[in-house]
């Protein structure tokens, strides 16, 4: 039996760092307290200010004590853990390190009582807390978030149960006692139920701390400070356990994240919320956690019996990821774009393949204008006969990039990508009756990026001199007449059950003010309203269209692969990439409910990066790349067309680059071999797979 994955939704408590990057409030906040690198805005009027009772200004310096006492439990904050405790503060911290000078406080309405954001505002060279302006007297909740800004400095990992836990522990650097301490897991089931706690996690490192420490958790008291006009010193006693094995997990989650960086090629600092809260940490995270206690030799039953119970939940982690594996049973059946491309790696990438009578025809070539092998062309159709086993040159487009195949009514149809001509026409072209046919009659459409076959009409998604166009033909082809809908391209189409979207890149809201002229404001969507005309959809933006996702919103995002499926329609939700080519960040699953366009976020294994679908009997089968430790497993997932929410890996194997594209013909699966660019303006030759454009085969997998 395979793994199965299940769609579901998850809400963070108070965690969205894109969003907390912002500081919409700040405006209306008129006063601010300076206290060293803490700056603390605040109101006193309005909708955002500080609540009556947290008003109050008993030593009459014009400051309210509620603000004052915040800023004393910052400072004294910054005393104990960079100061005595030794963690290295988040400026000093190559994450931060010369780009922040000061920690900003914003106190605001807040449905939590505060939350500590890990993206710098740039403007303010700053990184961000907000706190309520509710909270209770003498609250703990700043050296909580103080805490956080620790954390983020010294690791991208960003799972609650670690980051809340462990401020949750830190509070008793202030607080009486040591807090509630609960035994530590010893099974896999503990310690799944540790893994899915958030703030509830303290118990676990208060356990784990109190067992490791040494010295009875005693430090030396700093100066008392006692809150404003009250003998209640902020420190409450002088016991903290275990600073020296939180300060060594964390360093060693900064060298485990530095390798889950390299291993899924991930941004140095720029992990999304889903990467930083990513299930997949775990296993580097308990491992860090067990270096952590062997390397400080913290030594007892129930620590031994913990770094046991981690070594087997990774190990059974391990083992259940390598279920179906077929890595013994992959065949290499040839590279036949050595030959067109010889020395032209990147050109030989397969961006899409796709099954026509028995042949699997193969689509490579580069239409880039940066990187490698930039705008090849013409490029040669090669297909794969199986009954020959043998490799065919079909046909030669005059483009750079064959990007994609689309099959109606029984005939092959090859957009015109990028064409190798003037302007003056785009091209499409067309295989049936074993016959080849060119049309050269899309005004002006050198980029036709799609085409679509709806209710006895042809379209096709065109990037053209005027900017985003779409051509809308009545005689399969022969004429056209073209609808133009503003700047950029339309990049292509949207069919979910009776209804045609035409989609356009999705800009940020920025770069969309810049593609705005007057009342011709930019929209990303336009909807077919079945009498020639496309109307923008201006309620389908990106939030809509990859909903439950965290995205880079200064990124611009495009639909790609999309498969219309039993009145469904599934697409990969990606970032531009390289031009003309995408990074894909995920799936979605679009239909229409009362009449109304409705998306669905697919839930997948975060490290899961998916690069095609396609239909085969009565399922859809997904293709993944994985990468764990430098090792790039290549994954198949399965659903059937009813269901399209539930997904179980069928297949895997190991390979030396991820597969771009794959097909089902005949019960066996074909997958082309890929080669991916970290940065098109400033590549290396070592990043391009040799085997690029090499295709594989696998039997006996699909029954």
């Amino acid at each position: 039996m395979g793994i199965k994955f299940y769609f579901l939704l998850v809400i963070f408590s108070c965690f969205n760092t894109e969003l907390l990057a912002q500081t919409s409030y700040k405006n209306s906040l008129d006063q601010h307290y300076d206290v060293g690198e803490f700056r603390i805005y605040f109101t006193l009027k309005g909708a955002n200010k500080i609540s009556l009772k947290n008003q109050l200004d008993r030593n009459g310096n014009k400051i309210p004590d509620y603000v004052e006492n915040i800023a004393r439990q910052l400072r004294q904050a910054t005393k104990l853990f960079i100061n005595q405790f030794g963690f290295i503060h988040p400026f000093l911290q190559p994450r931060y390190k010369k780009k922040v000078d000061y920690i900003d406080i914003h106190i605001i309405p807040l449905y939590s009582n505060g939350v500590a954001s890990d993206i710098i505002d740039r403007k303010n060279r700053a990184l961000v807390i907000k706190l309520s302006t509710h909270l209770v007297e003498n609250t703990l909740t700043p050296v909580h978030e103080f805490f956080h800004l620790i954390q983020y400095g010294y690791t991208m990992f960003n799972n609650r149960w670690s980051l809340e836990g462990q401020s949750r522990w830190a509070e008793y650097a202030f607080r009486q006692g040591v807090g509630v301490r609960k035994k530590l897991p010893i099974n896999n089931k503990a310690i799944e139920g540790l893994l899915n706690k958030a703030h509830k996690a303290s118990s676990f490192w208060n356990r784990l701390t109190y067992l490791a420490d040494k010295d009875g958790g005693e430090f030396n008291l700093p100066a008392p400070v006692t809150y404003v006009n009250s003998n209640k010193n902020l420190v409450q006693d002088n016991k903290l356990y275990g600073v020296q094995l939180v300060k060594r997990i964390l360093e060693n989650y900064q060298i485990f994240d530095e390798k889950v960086t390299d291993y899924y090629r991930l941004s140095r600092y720029g992990w999304t919320e889903k990467e930083q809260k990513s299930v997949n940490n775990n296993m580097y995270m308990l491992q860090a956690i067990k270096q952590s206690l062997e390397e400080l030799k913290v030594n007892s039953a129930e620590t031994d019996q913990f770094v046991n119970a981690i070594e087997t939940y990774n190990k059974d982690k391990r083992i259940e990821e390598n279920l179906n594996d077929y890595s013994d049973n992959v065949e290499s059946i040839g590279n036949p774009f050595k030959l067109v491309f010889p020395d032209d790696i990147y050109a030989r990438n397969v961006w899409d393949m796709q099954v026509f009578h028995n042949k699997i025809f193969l689509g490579s070539g580069n239409s880039s204008n940066h990187g490698p092998s930039t705008n090849t062309g013409p490029v040669t159709v090669i297909s794969f006969n199986p009954e020959e086993e043998k490799f065919n040159h079909e046909y030669k487009v005059d483009e750079e990039q064959i990007d994609n195949f689309h099959v109606f009514n029984n005939i092959l149809y090859i957009p015109g990508h990028d064409s190798t001509e003037n302007w003056d026409f785009g091209n499409f072209y067309t295989y049936s009756n074993k016959q080849w046919k060119k049309y050269r009659n899309i005004k002006k459409g050198l980029h036709n990026y799609a085409m679509e076959f709806h209710k006895g009409q042809l379209f096709s998604a065109l990037g053209t001199t005027s900017g985003a166009s779409v051509a809308i033909s009545n005689d399969l082809g022969e004429t056209w007449t073209i609808q133009h809908m503003g700047k950029h391209r339309v990049y292509g189409f949207l069919k979910v059950s009776d209804k045609l979207f035409a989609i356009k890149p999705f800009l940020s809201s920025q770069m969309a003010k810049k593609l705005s002229t007057g009342k011709n404001s930019y929209f990303s969507v336009a909807e077919y309203d079945g009498n020639g005309q496309f109307i923008r959809r201006d309620d389908l933006t990106y939030k809509s269209m990859f909903p439950n996702s965290s995205l880079f919103y200064n990124k611009i995002k495009k639909i790609v692969k999309p498969l219309s499926v039993g009145g469904k329609t599934l697409y990969i939700g990606a970032y531009t990439h390289n031009d003309h080519q995408f990074k894909p960040f995920g799936v979605y699953l679009a239909l229409i409910k009362k009449g109304k366009l409705e998306v669905k976020a697919i839930k997948l294994p975060d490290n899961y990066r998916p690069w095609d679908m396609v239909t085969y009997k009565d399922n859809v089968y997904l293709l993944i790349e994985d990468r764990y430790q430098n090792e790039t497993k290549v994954k198949v997932l399965k659903s059937p067309i009813s269901d399209l929410i539930n997904w179980e890996k069928i297949v895997q194997f190991s390979s030396p680059t991820f597969a771009r594209s794959f097909e089902i013909n005949n019960k066996q699966l074909y997958f082309s071999l890929g080669s991916y660019l970290q940065n098109p303006l400033s590549w290396k030759q070592e990043e391009l797979n040799g085997r690029t454009g090499e295709i594989l085969r696998i039997k006996g997998v699909i029954h």
